[in-house]
């Protein structure tokens, strides 16, 4: 069994290793963008103190939202970088995505939000609106801050809280935020540093948020 694993492990080892990737700079920035979005979004900036601070708006921020609200934790705010919940299944809307994994297993919170899926393997529309029900059924989007990126956190021995600083995209509002607790699951901006060379053609990007959907 073993050496049937690695039998698999090996096919998809590539000689090209990290080469395979290109970093998103220069001409290729424009992948980091949100289409999803209306150009020109604008917020006040915030000098806030809220007990909890999840950062990421995919599944795990979602649980953790959900569980904090269960809990009696009213106080928080969730902020993420895309312009709603729903993390990767926000960003990839290419024709055809879905999940490989049953509905059933995959989806957070069925019975919490009384939805059952329509297919076995979902399909990446479903999913995404899944994640905004949860987010209305436990009130998350009260307080959350769209559109808005974690640039530095840090910790103050004194008043023991966390200081974050956060800037909206585009247009740099800078705001400062305080809590006792962070949840952190991870940002967008991690994920799209870097793009498969093989995705990219001379005709658009084949995957991801800025997918060129007229050649597929």
């Amino acid at each position: 069994m073993s050496r049937k694993y690695r039998r698999e492990r090996d096919k998809r080892l590539r000689a090209d290793a990290n080469d395979q990737y290109v970093e998103v700079k220069g001409d290729f920035a424009h992948y980091v963008d949100d289409p999803y979005v209306k150009p020109g979004f604008a917020r006040a900036p915030l000098s806030d103190e809220v007990e909890v601070v999840v950062i990421g708006g995919g599944f795990g921020g979602l649980l953790a939202g959900a569980r904090l609200r269960e809990a009696s934790i009213e106080d928080l705010r969730i902020i993420e970088r895309g312009g709603d919940f729903g993390g990767t299944w926000y960003w990839n809307r290419y024709p055809g995505a879905m999940c490989d994994v049953e509905s059933y297993i995959y989806l957070p919170l069925l019975e919490e939000v009384g939805y059952v899926p329509k297919e076995k393997y979902t399909r990446a529309p479903e999913i995404l609106a899944h994640s905004a029900a949860i987010g209305r059924n436990y009130d998350l989007y009260r307080g959350a801050l769209f559109q808005t990126e974690v640039t530095e956190m840090r910790w103050d021995d004194e008043a023991a809280r966390w200081q974050q600083d956060a800037e909206t995209l585009r247009k740099f509002q800078h705001s400062c935020l305080q809590c006792s607790i962070i949840n952190h699951f991870g940002d967008q901006a991690d994920s799209q540093r870097f793009l498969s060379r093989k995705n990219l053609s001379r005709h658009g990007q084949m995957h991801g948020p800025t997918c060129t959907h007229n050649v597929i």
